[in-house]
C-alpha cells in the first residue's frame, strides 16, 4: 500500500527510525517503486504505483520532503533500478497491461529520460546491478502472467554499445524479488527471492 513513512537505518548507530511525510503534503511513497541515492541526502524515487506510474521524485532526506522531477516514458512498478556513468537506468517492471522489457536512462543534470536497447526478455519483479560502472547485470523475474513464468537467465547490458546479451550459463533457480549487490569487480551476490517458494539462499555469481 501507499504510504507517508519512511524507515531509516543509521549504520553507525546501528538502530532504525520513521520518518513521516508532512500531513500537509499530497504526496506519498508508492508500493513497489525503485529508488536509488544521488547524493549523501537525495534519493531518486521512481514508477510505483498501483496503477503504475510513469513519476521519477526526488527525497530529500534532511528537509524530509518530495519534489517532482520529469517523469519517465512508460509507467511501471517492481522494475529495477541501478546507475552507471552518474546516470541511472530502470529496467523492466509491470506497466498495468504487460510485464516490461524496456530500459530507460536518466540524466541527473539534465533531468531527462531517454529510451534505450530493449532487455531480450520481459522481467518482472527482476533485480539488477552495475559492474565496473560500465556493464549492467538484469537477473531472473517474471516473463508471463502467472506466477510459474519465472525467468531463471542473465542479461548483460553493455553502456558503450546499447546492446543486450544473454548468457549461457543461467541461474541455479527461477527467481523473482532477488536481491543483486556488486561486491567486486568480478562478483555478485544475489540474496533471497521468491519461487513457487520462499528463497533464503544467498549466490555467488562471477562474472
Amino acid at each position: 500500500m501507499n504510504s507517508k513513512i519512511s524507515l531509516c537505518y543509521d549504520v553507525n548507530e546501528d538502530e532504525w527510525s520513521i520518518k513521516k511525510l508532512s500531513d500537509s503534503s499530497a504526496s506519498k511513497f508508492y508500493q513497489c517503486s525503485a529508488a536509488i541515492s544521488l547524493s549523501p541526502n537525495e534519493i531518486l524515487i521512481t514508477g510505483g504505483g498501483s496503477p503504475p506510474k510513469k513519476d521519477a521524485r526526488l527525497y530529500r532526506t534532511i528537509q524530509n520532503e518530495i519534489t517532482n522531477k520529469s517523469p519517465m516514458n512508460e509507467s511501471r512498478n517492481a522494475h529495477a533500478i541501478t546507475m552507471c556513468r552518474g546516470n541511472v537506468f530502470v529496467l523492466g517492471g509491470f506497466s498495468g497491461k504487460q510485464r516490461l522489457n524496456s530500459v530507460e536512462k536518466y540524466e541527473v543534470k539534465q533531468d531527462k529520460w531517454t529510451q534505450m536497447a530493449v532487455m531480450k526478455d520481459k522481467r518482472h519483479y527482476l533485480s539488477a546491478c552495475t559492474i565496473n560502472d560500465e556493464f549492467i547485470y538484469a537477473f531472473g523475474g517474471f516473463f508471463g502472467s502467472t506466477e510459474q513464468e519465472i525467468n531463471d537467465t542473465i542479461e548483460v547490458y553493455d553502456v558503450d554499445k546499447n546492446t543486450w546479451v544473454v548468457l549461457t550459463v543461467r541461474m541455479k533457480n527461477p527467481l523473482w524479488a532477488c536481491s543483486a549487490l556488486a561486491v567486486s569487480p568480478t562478483e555478485i551476490i544475489l540474496i533471497g527471492g521468491k519461487n513457487t517458494n520462499r528463497n533464503g539462499e544467498v549466490h555467488l555469481f562471477k562474472v
